[in-house]
């Protein structure tokens, strides 16, 4: 099967709300009305060209991208007019990289015939395809210099094009405002060059985008006349189900604005033979009905909907079927058929997950399916009078859990470094006698720690739902980093007692002494070792490590001989961030009682840490500089002296060494930082060692500039000379501290936390 045969095709997809919040403009534009925009000659296509075109607009990209694939061009222009099909039907199938090369094509061939529209017609489709791709610094520069061209030569539905791909890359970078503008400007350009489903598309994103509910109604009247006046056609039908989406999630219109639309979409898409957009538009009919509480009515709209997405072998909507299937059957205590429903979403989701939105979005459509099927395993494996058939529903929602934590972290870093990882890796199954792996699980109505040690799991179960339970940690991360104040304390007994308490009995009969967190969402962006029962910190009862996913852990011993070190670091100030005098003494300390190479201020350059890294077999690697980890990875960086080093350069420099065969065992970060709240940062902090490569990281959750931060890390160097893990070495370092008048108040050894292989 060829790439383009998959059904993750990225315009259809966008209708679940997925893919269209950000994307669901990119697929319309530099298409236009017509199947074959560009020819300007009045000679008719090839045969193959001109079926491939009406299969292409009838919303046949497979068929489209099979029958130009029997076109063999002949000349240039031939070349550029199948290129620049190629890659517009490649962008609407998902591919994004198949639809680079054809854009890149369509450039060179377009500057081989020397014809200035064509030349502006592929850039705009290049600019369009490096955005599908994620290379946006690339993509404004494109599309910039395009629409420059366009309206030099008053190509108005060029520069429409352009403009709206600008708009796109505003609304990905978070500048709505922006994004507004260029989407208007690009709407008035298309309705002048009488591009009706391009203004029609762009006042759906302009809809997409109105948070002011009466201004988005009035839109969506005016949005609902433009496109019930576009020719019957599959891309009208999409703009149909769009609507009627958006009226049902965004705006709460009944059911006499939204059931014509969708039954209008209905019926056409019957007639097209349509099944991937017929599912759309019976799925949602089932979602009206299940809102309604007329379960029977929407089960039966909800199964037609899955077969015509199976007839069609669209995964990317069939999960979506599935899922609403479970629901229904949830909602009428039909508890095993929900299970067997949510397990089949899950898997029809993980074949297609690749091609969802990035970003938050992920989290926010993604997880309540995950958490749903988990759910339902947990309640259902505590109504069982089976010990061993309860652990095996404990350990499936657990895995469960961990399938969404692998994707939303490779969902965050946006590679495969999460899979080459788990390649690499054992995972974390069986644990050794005093360890315990805690799993917290925040559901609305109650929260469950699955626990897990040498013999089994535990189930734990707390009536406190996650709303509480998160607000307690977003007041008790905001507290714990004044250090004028003690008011941390009141919230972390709060969060012992829910998160801790009720395991504590069970840990002490076992005689644990080291504690495995394996936190999600908000729970990332707190370090537990400051939890307090009232008495005393959790530090100082247990070692206490972190970890992004079970099968994200790789836990070995860390070798004791032949450990050589890499010290990095800045004392100075550099590229506007103050100087750090803390290090000098932090460097000098960890050399003298680790040896190791010292790469210092000005010899602490990007292009000096790769060549040291690719010629040297270093297992530590420490970084004693300014480190800023956020919620988009392109902005998480470490500092050199003269540059920014990104996660993505971090790993390069990491995988490309001689010595690759042998891991690096810890790299520790002594000054960085995610914002209070964030727990999409902390998401990408939970996951630095696995992006770098490393079998384990310790990092803070916060910048301490302060000669406590320098005695901690010494220190925790100091102790791993012992027989000692990762994880207790912290633990005694952070004791120390803690025990120093100094340095009592949380904050200023509570933020580091031991990441990954904690032995």
């Amino acid at each position: 099967m060829k790439p383009y045969e998959s059904s993750r095709s990225l315009w259809k997809m966008a209708q679940s709300g997925l893919v269209f919040v950000l994307l669901g403009v990119l697929p319309f534009l530099t298409q236009g009305c017509a199947p074959n925009p560009t020819l300007a000659s009045p000679v008719a296509p090839p045969g193959a060209v001109s079926a491939g075109d009406g299969r292409f607009a009838r919303g046949d990209v497979a068929g489209a991208l099979a029958e130009w694939d029997t076109f063999q061009p002949a000349t240039p222009a031939e070349t550029f007019e199948l290129a620049l099909r190629q890659s517009r039907a490649f962008r609407e199938a998902g591919n994004g990289r198949r639809a680079l090369q054809a854009a890149e094509t369509a450039v060179s061939q377009a500057e081989s015939v020397g014809d200035a529209r064509k030349r502006v017609l592929a850039a705009v489709e290049l600019g369009l395809a490096q955005i599908a791709v994620s290379r946006t610094a690339g993509a404004r520069q494109t599309l910039v210099g395009a629409g420059s061209r366009a309206r030099e030569l008053a190509l108005w539905n060029e520069l429409a094009q352009a403009e709206a791909g600008l708009g796109l890359l505003d609304r990905l970078e978070s500048h709505p405002e922006r994004a507004l503008a260029h989407y208007a400007e690009a709407e008035s350009l298309a309705e002048r060059a009488n591009d009706a489903v391009l203004a029609a598309s762009l006042t759906v994103m302009r809809l997409q985008m109105t948070e002011d509910k009466p201004a988005a109604r009035e839109l969506w009247t005016a949005a609902a006349a433009k496109v019930r006046e576009l020719p019957d056609s599959a891309r009208r039908n999409f703009l149909l189900l769009r609507l009627a989406r958006i009226a049902q999630t965004q705006l709460s219109l009944g059911s006499a604005q939204v059931d014509p639309l969708l039954r209008q979409a209905e019926e056409s898409s019957a007639r097209f033979k349509d099944d991937r957009l017929l599912s759309y538009a019976l799925g949602y009919q089932g979602s009206a009905q299940e809102t309604q509480g007329r379960f029977a009515e929407a089960e039966r709209l909800t199964a037609q909907a899955a077969d015509a997405a199976q007839r069609a072998n669209a995964l990317e909507s069939l999960y979506l079927w599935e899922w609403q299937a479970a629901r229904l059957h949830q909602a009428q205590q039909r508890d095993d058929e929900a299970l067997a429903a949510y397990r089949r979403a899950v898997f029809n989701l993980q074949q297609v997950r690749q091609d969802l939105a990035p970003g938050q979005f992920f989290r926010e459509k993604v997880s309540p399916l995950f958490f749903g099927l988990s759910d339902l395993l947990l309640k259902k494996a505590r109504a069982l009078s089976d010990p061993k058939a309860a652990e095996a529903l404990l350990r499936e929602a657990r895995a469960t859990l961990e399938q969404f934590k692998a994707a939303e972290l490779q969902d965050y870093f946006q590679d495969r470094c999460v899979a080459r990882f788990k390649e690499k890796s054992q995972g974390l199954e069986q644990v050794a006698a005093k360890t315990a792996v805690l799993y917290p699980i925040l559901l609305p109505d109650r929260t469950e720690i699955l626990a897990g040690f040498s013999d089994g799991l535990r189930q734990f179960v707390v009536p406190v739902g996650s709303e509480r339970v998160n607000a307690e940690i977003r007041d008790f991360r905001h507290k714990l980093e004044k250090r004028t104040t003690f008011q941390y304390l009141k919230p972390a007994k709060q969060l012992h007692e829910w998160l801790m308490a009720p395991l504590l009995e069970e840990l002490q009969r076992r005689g644990v002494d080291t504690l495995v967190i394996v936190p999600d969402g908000a729970l990332r962006t707190i370090p537990f070792a400051a939890l307090h029962d009232g008495k005393q910190y959790l530090v100082e009862r247990f070692a206490v490590a972190t970890t992004p996913g079970l099968s994200l852990t790789d836990p070995q011993p860390l070798p004791r001989e032949h450990l050589e070190v890499l010290l990095n670091g800045l004392t100075e100030a550099v590229q506007d961030f103050p100087a750090l005098p803390n290090v000098e003494q932090e460097l000098s300390a960890i050399q003298a009682g680790q040896g190791g190479t010292v790469l210092k201020n000005d010899q602490f350059r990007l292009g000096a840490v790769g060549q040291a890294m690719e010629n040297n077999p270093y297992r530590i690697i420490h970084i004693a500089s300014h480190g800023q980890f956020d919620q988009d990875p392109k902005k998480t960086f470490l500092l050199t002296y003269d540059d920014k080093m990104t996660m993505d350069v971090l790993e390069r420099y990491i995988g490309a060494g001689k010595f690759r065969d042998k891991p690096v065992e810890l790299l520790t970060l002594s000054a960085c930082q995610t914002a209070a709240g964030d727990d999409r940062a902390a998401l990408g902090l939970a996951g630095v060692a696995i992006k770098a490569g490393a079998r384990s990281a310790l990092a803070s959750l916060w910048f301490i500039n302060d000669q406590a931060s320098s005695d901690l890390v010494t220190q925790f160097y100091e102790n791993l000379k012992n027989p000692v893990s990762k994880a207790e070495a912290l633990r005694q370092a952070q004791r120390k501290l803690l025990n120093d008048p100094r340095y009592r108040h949380a904050s200023y050894w509570a933020p580091f936390l031991m990441i990954g292989n904690w032995l």
